[in-house]
């Protein structure tokens, strides 16, 4: 009996001690691992999250690549679209060493897709299955109407694909088939939509704001808020709130997602302006944004006031920034990227061809220099497997 005993606490100290094991794992904070990215010369990079030290490169061909799509990073592999010449590449996360490639056609927006070991890729009229494992193809899904996909999302068993024209799809991953259709005002979907509770926040190039049911493609509610923005814009979430840059202003804007009523502007400064696919980070109560002109500004989502604002611009001063066609209209554009916030660091892009890692008040952390300019954002990858894209706030959604 008292053999019994004694091994009844044995078994329920040990119980006990792998309980407080675990919570003590558990309690352990995330670190950023590893960030992602590629620039105009077909330069593909993998840095060291902590401390900018480069882990490995590959070189996807020469010649210039107008890199608009960030990758699609899983802890094993990693999938990016190199558009001069129309092909994915498949990586080996953890050392840079290529898996596969693969020719998937004309695409210019859209970030391939990782899902249930499938990668999903627009090309030309419609979305290429390809095996995460080979490359090969498993099938083709047609875009209805024979549109081109601007962006791709995987919600609630949905692959949800955006469109010129106006169109935003939910498809059946497995057939293709059609599930349900939502169609702005005639105008495109260019940029990436916030997917948050099910919903899909999407805005047009039209000016209207959405909010689409992911399931069954009924709107839940729309508002033109071309008094606000005006031009494309990808939709950040962040607790209830929806912000959008408003390129021809020098402000970004948030509104409610309930309803998509305006709440509040924040203004930039020295009338600083911010490229139409640019998308703010969000968290712990801040906004963050990387200005055109390499600055950047951190607002209290609550009060709209400017917390702090750091200049990361070249010795030279701002860059004249570069006319260009697009869109049937003439406008003017930086190479800067999107603000990636990960587990209180931040992580962008800036003019003078350099990735740098700031901390929550803007000070450097880190930079790393580039072979050439990017307009695709970075993605970071933390030790505890979690995904952080830009237009995510922080948010990693399934």
């Amino acid at each position: 009996m008292k053999t019994m005993f004694k091994a009844f606490w044995l078994i329920t100290a040990l119980l006990s001690l792998n309980a407080c094991r675990k919570q003590k794992n558990e309690s352990v904070p995330d670190k950023n691992k590893l960030v992602i990215l590629s620039d105009y010369k077909g330069m593909f990079y993998g840095v060291n999250a902590m401390n900018g030290l480069g882990l490995w490169t590959y070189n996807m061909g020469d010649g210039d690549s107008y890199q608009w799509a960030s990758p699609a990073v899983t802890p094993a592999k990693t999938v990016v679209y190199n558009y001069e010449l129309n092909k994915l590449f498949c990586f080996n996360t953890a050392n840079g060493a290529l898996l596969w490639s693969q020719a998937v056609g004309d695409n210019y927006y859209a970030s391939p897709l990782i899902a249930d070991g499938l990668v999903y890729a627009a090309g030309n009229d419609k979305v290429l299955v390809l095996s995460l494992g080979d490359g090969s193809l498993v099938r083709n899904i047609a875009v209805p109407n024979g549109y081109m996909a601007h962006s791709l999302n995987f919600v609630k068993n949905r692959l949800v694909v955006g469109t010129c024209g106006g169109h935003l799809f939910g498809l059946d991953p497995v057939t293709g088939n059609e599930l349900w259709e939502y169609e702005s005002n005639a105008s495109c979907y260019h940029n990436n939509p916030a997917v948050a509770n099910g919903i899909i926040y999407i805005f047009s190039s039209g000016s209207k704001l959405s909010a689409v049911n992911a399931v069954t493609g009924a709107e839940v509610w729309s508002k033109m808020v071309q008094n606000y923005v005006n031009d494309d814009a990808p939709v950040v979430y962040n607790n209830g709130i929806l912000y959008l840059i408003g390129y021809s202003g020098n402000k970004v804007h948030a509104f409610s997602a309930n309803n998509g009523e305006w709440q509040h502007s924040y203004t930039l400064p020295d009338d600083e302006g911010v490229w139409y696919n640019i998308a703010p980070a969000v968290a712990n109560g801040v906004l963050f944004v990387f200005t055109d002109a390499n600055r950047l500004v951190a607002f209290n989502t609550g009060t709209e006031e400017i917390m702090w604002q750091t200049s990361y611009a070249t010795i030279t001063g701002r860059r004249a920034p570069v006319e260009t066609v697009t869109h049937n209209r003439v406008v003017s554009v930086g190479s800067v990227s999107s603000v990636v916030w990960a587990n209180n660091m931040l992580y962008f892009v800036a003019e003078e061809q350099m990735l740098y890692a700031a901390d929550m008040n803007g000070e450097q952390v880190w930079k790393r220099p580039l072979n050439d300019y990017t307009h695709a954002s970075p993605v970071v990858l933390t030790e505890k497997d979690k995904v952080f894209r830009p237009g995510t706030a922080g948010v990693v959604q399934p």
